[in-house]
């Protein structure tokens, strides 16, 4: 019993280590699973930025190590990953970029007067915690920033950590297979 024992112990170490294995292979290759609602689950692509940015483009961002991210990080919002300050690259659809006005209202967000769905910003997150409020009303996106908000509630997005530079982009995320594309 005991040899069968280790044999099904290393099958599975075995088995671990394979998926580890291509799980990085395919984030080095540039494929991310996302599993969070920011964008729909599914397979993507991550490829450099080609041309200039667009509003509605998914992009991978590496958030800088601040202590709104860390704190992210540390509430389980942000999963640990390869960034800077151990956070995980995040993939999150641009709301506005420089030149934009983005408001605040009771509706949600706005950017250049038109309301994005689910936008509201939330005063605390599902487990009653307080959230940032980055800014009161209005704010209009300086050169070589963007704000971004995801289609989804409850997303973790600018809403709560204001614009970030273009810098932290790693490349324009695509679907590959997104699941339950049917419905």
């Amino acid at each position: 019993m005991g040899s069968q024992n280790r044999r099904i112990g290393l099958a599975a170490w075995i088995g671990a280590a394979s998926v580890s294995a291509l799980v990085a292979a395919a984030n080095h290759s540039g494929y991310r699973f996302n599993e969070t609602p920011s964008v729909p689950v599914g397979i993507w692509r991550v490829l450099p930025v080609n041309g200039p940015l667009e509003r509605g483009q998914i992009v991978s961002v590496c958030p800088p190590p601040t202590g709104v991210f860390l704190e992210a990080k540390a509430r389980g919002y942000l999963s640990g990953g390869s960034c800077p300050g151990g956070l995980e690259p995040m993939l999150k659809p641009i709301a506005a970029l420089e030149g934009d006005v983005v408001e605040h209202t009771g509706e949600g967000i706005s950017v250049n007067g038109r309301l994005l769905p689910s936008s509201v910003a939330f005063p605390a997150d599902s487990r009653g915690r307080l959230l940032p409020k980055v800014f009161a009303v209005r704010l209009v996106v300086n050169k070589g920033e963007m704000f971004l908000v995801s289609g989804h509630g409850r997303s973790f997005d600018s809403r709560y950590f204001g614009p970030l530079p273009l810098s932290v982009i790693t490349g324009v995320a695509a679907p590959i297979w997104i699941a339950n594309s049917d419905k």
